[in-house]
């Protein structure tokens, strides 16, 4: 699991990403497009068609695996996602976070991720979530840590 607990900003306590196995259907996307026409000519995708979508989605892979970042600083919990100056950030300060928690299906568990729920006890602001977290208990338990108030489930 990919970590920092010595960031390189300062205020960062915790950045973590999204799991490479994360994207294991876009693995089987690709496995499907880049190797089905060959082993299947009645298909009704040709082999080139079949090869560009395979490497455009290992292309969207990397740039979603480079460009998304999940951050605690001192005071909120972020979502940052885009490269190049022009990145999105959604944020939720600790006071705002009702509750965190663990969302995880039978698949997730089989691969070791799950997603994170930041739950915002403020109007208009909606909860925020990370994407993928490997190890998504042991994230949870360190984030708790930082948290004002740790048992914060309601």
């Amino acid at each position: 699991m990919e970590q920092k607990t010595t960031p390189s900003l300062q205020e960062d306590f915790l950045t973590v990403r999204p799991s490479w196995r994360s994207y294991f259907v876009f693995y089987a996307a690709i496995l499907i497009f880049g190797i089905g026409p060959t082993l299947n000519p009645d298909a009704g995708i040709n082999r080139p068609f079949g090869l560009a979508v395979s490497i455009i989605l290992v292309f969207f892979i990397f740039y979603r695996r480079k460009a998304t970042y999940y951050r605690i600083t001192k005071h909120e919990a972020l979502r940052e996602s885009g490269l190049w100056g022009h990145t999105k950030k959604n944020s939720l300060p600790f006071e705002g976070i009702a509750g965190l928690e663990v969302r995880r299906g039978v698949v997730h568990r089989l691969l070791g991720i799950g997603h994170l729920q930041f739950r915002s006890r403020l109007a208009g602001q909606p909860d925020l979530w990370w994407f993928g977290v490997e190890d998504p208990l042991g994230v949870k338990k360190k984030i708790e840590s930082f948290l004002p108030n740790p048992n914060q489930s309601e």
